[in-house]
């Protein structure tokens, strides 16, 4: 389950890669599954794009400007042996990410946690289990967070 929505979200990718998702392979083993991104190539990447921070984008679950939640639902990233591994919630389940480093991984959950404050969005940690809030709105007569409508 959690390699097909991993592999389901890399379709969707913002960012040209020389392989096919930016993958140079992938190894399929009974407990996990390892993926090996293509590195960082500069002179393709604008600004501050990176491969960790589109896959940081794509892989995390996430509300965008518009309060719709993308990313693989429930995943939960960790730094093992200074490789990144997803886990999903309430399973042994895991992917493991080659070729983005740890510091990398971290500079890019930072910059999208920087973004999603734009938005007023927060993002999920350890002690708090769902996967994005809004801040409460002031009391005492302020403008109430917006609510989708049902039907």
């Amino acid at each position: 389950m959690l390699e097909a929505r991993v592999m389901a979200a890399l379709a969707w990718r913002q960012i040209n890669t020389v392989h096919p998702w930016g993958i140079t392979y992938v190894d399929p083993r009974p407990d996990r599954l390892t993926i090996c991104f293509e590195p960082d190539v500069v002179e393709r990447r604008e600004g501050e794009d990176s491969q960790a921070l589109d896959l940081a984008k794509v892989l995390l679950p996430h509300a965008d400007e518009y309060g719709q939640i993308t990313g693989v639902p429930g995943v939960r990233p960790h730094i093992e042996n200074g490789k990144v591994v997803l886990r999903l919630l309430g399973t042994t389940a895991s992917v493991i990410l080659l070729g983005v480093g740890a510091d990398q991984w971290r500079r890019a959950v930072e910059a999208q946690d920087q973004e999603m404050s734009t938005w007023g969005m927060t993002r999920a940690t350890r002690a708090d289990p769902t996967a994005c809030t809004r801040p409460s709105p002031p009391t005492g007569g302020a403008a109430l967070a917006p609510r989708r409508r049902t039907g």
